[in-house]
C-alpha cells in the first residue's frame, strides 16, 4: 500500500504550482499562517525585552516581515481569482488553451480519485500530506461515471479508514460542501425564473421535482428523475448547468444527471472547442441567465 501511495504522490506533486494558484487558501495559507505565528512569538519576545539594544531593530524587521507575508497572501488570492475568471471565460486562443488544460487536469484528478477509492486509498489525505491539491472535494456523480454506479462509489468512500476520512473533513475548504453537492443552492426567486423559462422543455413539468433536481433537499414523493425534451438539446442544458455552477475548477454535474444527461463533460467538450466556446443556439440560455437575480 505504501508503495502505491508513493507512486500516487509522484503523480500529484507535478501539479504543485497549479495547486498554489487554484487553492491559495489551503496549503499556501496554512504554511504562511505557521510562519506568521513564529513571527508573532518573536515579536512578543522583543516587546518584553525592549531594554536590549537591538530590540527596536528586531521589532521593525518583524513588522516588515508580517506586512510582507500578508500582502503576498492577498496578492496570491487576487491572482487566483483572476485566473479563475480567465479559465471560465477565455477571451483568446491562449486563454482557451489554458482553460482546456485545467479542464483536462480536473478530469485526471477525478479519475485518479476513482482509482484510489477502488484500492482503498484516500486521495484527499494524500493531497493534504503533499500540500498539493488537484481537487478539494468529491463529486460522486463524476465518480459514478468512472466507477460504475453511485452506490458502488459511495461504498468505496464509506470503506475508507475512518480516522483518515474524519481527519479530511477537518481540512479547510473553499466553501461548505458535501459529497454530492458542491455548489450553493439557487434562490427561490431564481428557481421561479428557471422553471418558468424551462418548463416547456422538461418532463414531468412539476416545480417541486424541478426544485429538488437543482437544490436537493427532501426527495419529493414519486420523484424518479427529470428528462429534457428533444426540443432542447443536451448541449444547451449542459451549457446552462456549467454557467450556473462553475466554481473555478469544478462544475457540479449532479443536476445534469438528475435530468438524465449522461457524460456531461463529454457534451461540454462537443461545443467548447468551437470558436465561440458556446453551443449552437446559446442565445436562448444566455437570455435565461441574464434574467437571474
Amino acid at each position: 500500500m505504501k508503495e502505491k501511495e508513493r507512486y500516487i504522490n509522484s503523480l500529484i506533486v507535478p501539479f504543485h504550482e497549479l495547486s498554489e494558484l487554484f487553492y491559495p487558501t489551503l496549503a499556501p495559507k496554512e504554511r504562511r499562517n505557521k510562519w506568521l505565528k513564529q513571527l508573532e512569538r518573536s515579536r512578543n519576545f522583543w516587546q518584553q525585552n525592549t531594554e536590549r539594544k537591538e530590540a527596536q531593530e528586531q521589532l521593525k524587521a518583524i513588522e516588515d516581515s508580517i506586512s510582507e507575508e500578508v500582502e503576498q497572501q492577498e496578492r496570491l488570492e487576487m491572482i487566483s481569482s483572476r485566473f479563475f475568471k480567465i479559465i471560465n471565460k477565455p477571451q483568446d486562443d491562449v486563454e482557451k488553451a489554458l482553460s482546456d488544460f485545467c479542464h483536462i487536469e480536473h478530469m485526471f484528478a477525478n479519475r485518479l480519485d476513482a482509482l484510489c477509492l477502488v484500492d482503498g486509498i484516500d486521495l484527499m489525505r494524500l493531497q493534504r500530506e503533499c500540500g498539493t491539491y488537484l481537487i478539494t472535494c468529491r463529486d460522486i456523480t463524476l465518480l459514478m461515471d468512472y466507477i460504475g454506479s453511485i452506490e458502488l462509489a459511495q461504498k468505496y468512500i464509506d470503506e475508507l479508514p475512518k480516522e483518515e476520512y474524519i481527519e479530511q473533513s477537518k481540512q479547510p475548504q473553499p466553501e461548505p460542501a458535501d459529497i454530492t453537492r458542491i455548489h450553493k443552492t439557487i434562490s427561490d426567486e431564481n428557481i421561479d425564473i428557471l422553471f418558468d423559462s424551462l418548463k416547456k422543455y422538461i418532463e414531468p413539468c412539476d416545480k417541486n421535482y424541478f426544485t429538488f433536481a437543482f437544490n436537493g433537499g427532501t426527495r419529493p414523493e414519486g420523484y424518479n428523475g427529470m428528462k429534457i425534451k428533444k426540443t432542447l438539446s443536451d448541449n444547451l442544458f449542459v451549457y446552462l448547468i456549467h454557467e450556473l455552477f462553475t466554481d473555478g475548477s469544478t462544475t457540479n454535474w449532479k443536476v445534469a444527471h438528475e435530468f438524465g444527461i449522461k457524460d456531461p463533460d463529454k457534451k461540454r467538450n462537443n461545443y467548447y472547442n468551437n470558436n465561440d466556446s458556446k453551443p449552437r443556439g446559446h442565445a436562448l440560455i444566455d437570455d435565461i441567465l441574464s434574467q437571474l437575480k
